[in-house]
């Protein structure tokens, strides 16, 4: 009887075991399906991305050969850029040096490419110490001055042109000196050209002709202040003699009265 129940025991244990196994298995089996579905949906983000990896690549082999051909294209404008200036400076070169005034030509960053004869006369200077260099720079920064920088970097890029804007500096070599400035971008070529008058002498001379003329119209106008009065003065002779000549006339009117009656007079006493 106890080895029966012992037994009964024991298959019951082994049932439960069993049926704890099963479960086991069965969650098992869940989670193969699980993972399954997990490594399905991993391999199917792998494979998107793959997929956009290659777009990528795609994208960038594209965008590499949009960059060199615009590199390319970059580098052929800047050799026309760059021929159309020599042929630009060419022009401006052959003008400037037979030009009366001062010339300068710049490129876009301000450093001097050209200068003519009159230029290297009339501020003393070489080619040596002007050819590339910044225009702030040249003369040991002699041309720093704020109203050019103002020209060259705030209106010339906005106008492209100016005319007669006037500077006055003092340099180290020639002293100071008025300048006339006249300027043009030319961005087509990337250059500027600035013509520069020296009109110190004229300034010189218009500043004596003002004080002159000042000077001139004090002297006139005290000149008219004494007429003025002359005139005054004059008139109050005038109007004397006029008031004498009038009593004049009145009294000759009187004499001739008087005389007439004198000889009325002897006339009626001869008649008697």
């Amino acid at each position: 009887m106890n080895d029966d129940t012992k037994k009964s025991d024991t298959l019951k244990e082994s049932e439960a075991e069993l049926k704890e196994s099963k479960l086991g298995v069965r969650e098992s089996e869940e989670d193969i399906r699980e993972s399954k579905q997990d490594v399905k949906e991993s391999k199917q983000k792998i494979k998107k991305s793959e997929a956009q990896l290659t777009e990528s690549k795609q994208n960038i082999t594209e965008s590499e050969e949009k960059i060199k051909e615009s590199e390319a294209q970059l580098t052929e404008s800047k050799q026309e850029i760059k021929e159309s200036q020599q042929e630009a400076l060419h022009y401006m070169k052959t003008l400037v040096d037979v030009a009366r005034e001062s010339f300068l030509i710049l490129d876009a960053d301000l450093r001097v490419v050209e200068a003519n004869p009159t230029f290297y006369e009339t501020f003393q200077v070489s080619p040596q110490e002007t050819e590339n260099i910044l225009l702030y720079k040249l003369g040991n920064g002699q041309w720093n001055i704020p109203e050019l920088k103002s020209l060259l970097e705030e209106i010339l890029p906005e106008k492209k042109m100016v005319r007669d804007y006037g500077v006055t500096h003092t340099f180290e070599t020639i002293g100071e000196k008025t300048i006339l400035l006249n300027a043009k971008q030319i961005d087509t070529v990337q250059l500027i050209i600035l013509a520069m008058e020296d009109i110190t002498t004229r300034k010189g001379l218009e500043g004596k002709l003002a004080e002159y003329t000042k000077s001139l119209e004090v002297k006139i106008a005290e000149r008219a202040k004494e007429l003025l009065s002359r005139v005054t003065e004059l008139e109050s002779v005038n109007k004397s003699m006029i008031g004498r000549e009038l009593k004049m006339v009145e009294l000759k009117k009187e004499i001739d009265d008087l005389k007439k009656q004198i000889k009325n007079g002897d006339g009626n006493q001869k008649n008697r």
